[in-house]
């Protein structure tokens, strides 16, 4: 145990100076960057499943409190190291096709490479404890990050306790997460990263959730030594499991920020349907009820063709638009503004396995029908080996040319249509040790 808690240190400390000998040696990234490349197609296929894929390492817990896992019998650490590559070319231009006869369009590429690097920590200290880090080593800008950096405690199995640096996250969907409170900040003051402290409690059917939470940057400026409680976020959230439909009810309170309150709801139908609702009430001025609007989402699920064909659809009316506030002690005062678009949205995405081996054709579709804008991208990947990826998309923005998506959309820079080619080198190899805890 001894060994465990010196490695932990050393691990500390070398994270630091580390990020103190890179910290004036960034470099700009490429255009074409590995997440640029990969997050199109893996948001595609995450968001056609609605939930997050569940890693399978020992980071992740369920939903539901009632089923959380009993006292860990082993204690130990374990390393796991991942590495990707990616090469990109982008040609694109500055009007979607058919506006070229118009307007002029003007064409760019875009050319870029990417090396990432990924460290992961996890050990289990004690039966109760647990550590957590992990950081990213960026090429070839060398830029340094620390991604997570949490520890948890099981208080026999009463109460289950997380601190640290890491990103919690509520709602259902991947399309509009609006129900996402813990991400919901002003677009001129969103910080940096957040610092968490959450409480599990399981009660009843499922459990209680109870957190308050930081981001760096916002109204510290960046210094969280000068923490005041007004920099703080409250949050609270219940989970009702029943055996038929599990629901979510929460609260988050910000200041500067719109008060809001959540409800969601996920069911499965006929055995293979998924289908969820989400709903928010926002009050912007946090005080007068009557200022309230209302945003809601339904969507589904469903596989067809043997489960080849994987169909998301999703509805989503956002009642919010911005929300002015009051210039406070700090000066802050930036407006919000929401994310999404206001008034009707929809989602259309489609992923298929085709018959040829390692083939896999996707397609996500967004519309907002106030506005007549959408954005669409049709792809494919072909992965003939586990380590080999090639990506090929065309992403292209509909409607109306003063619409949101004709200026904010899939393209890095903001090309309303443009044509991407990447190819991915990645894997990963984990090491663990762990023994029964005397």
């Amino acid at each position: 145990m001894k060994k465990l808690f010196f490695i932990f240190n050393i691990l500390i400390i070398t994270t630091y100076l580390f990020a103190q000998e890179n910290s004036d040696s960034s470099v700009p990234l490429d255009d074409v960057t590995i997440e640029s490349i990969d997050d199109l197609f893996n948001d595609t296929s995450s968001e056609v499943n609605t939930s997050t894929e569940e890693n399978s390492d020992r980071s992740e817990q369920p939903e539901t409190l009632s089923v959380l896992d009993d006292l860990k019998e082993e204690t130990g650490g374990s390393l796991t190291v991942k590495y990707a590559f990616a090469a990109g070319f982008s040609p694109g231009w500055s009007e979607s096709p058919w506006y070229w006869e118009n307007e002029d369009e003007t064409f760019t590429k875009v050319v870029g490479a990417d090396l990432t690097s990924d460290f992961i920590f996890d050990f289990q200290l004690t039966p109760r404890l647990r550590a957590y880090q992990s950081f990213s080593i960026d090429f070839p800008s060398y830029e340094f990050e620390i991604d997570s950096f949490w520890a948890e405690y099981n208080l026999s199995n009463m109460a289950f306790f997380k601190l640290g640096q890491y990103a919690e996250s509520w709602g259902l969907s991947g399309n509009y997460n609006y129900t996402n409170l813990l991400s919901r900040l002003p677009e001129d003051g969103s910080g940096g990263d957040p610092y968490t402290f959450r409480m599990n409690l399981p009660l009843g059917l499922g459990g209680l959730q109870l957190l308050t939470m930081v981001r760096s940057g916002w109204g510290i400026d960046g210094d969280i030594e000068n923490l005041e409680a007004g920099d703080l976020g409250y949050g609270i959230k219940y989970n009702f499991a029943y055996p038929s439909v599990d629901v979510n009810v929460g609260f988050f309170y910000q200041e500067l920020m719109p008060l809001r309150t959540i409800v969601t709801a996920k069911t499965t139908l006929f055995d293979s349907t998924e289908l969820f609702l989400q709903g928010l009430v926002s009050v912007p001025n946090q005080t007068d009820m009557e200022d309230a609007v209302f945003s809601g989402s339904v969507g589904l699920v469903d596989d067809f063709l043997k489960d080849k064909l994987t169909v998301n659809l999703e509805y989503f009316y956002n009642g919010e638009v911005y929300t002015v506030v009051e210039e406070t002690d700090s000066g802050w005062t930036e407006d919000e503004t929401s994310p999404f678009i206001k008034g009707h949205n929809t989602a259309f995405n489609l992923y298929y396995n085709t018959s040829l081996r390692n083939i896999n054709l996707f397609s996500r579709f967004l519309y907002n029908f106030s506005s007549n804008t959408g954005k669409w991208a049709p792809g494919v990947r072909f992965k003939p080996y586990n380590d080999l990826s090639v990506y090929l998309s065309v992403p292209i923005v509909v409607g109306d040319r003063d619409g949101t998506y004709y200026s904010s959309n899939y393209d890095e820079k903001n090309r309303p249509f443009s044509v991407t080619l990447a190819i991915t080198l990645s894997g990963s190899q984990k090491f663990a040790q762990y023994k029964k805890f005397n």
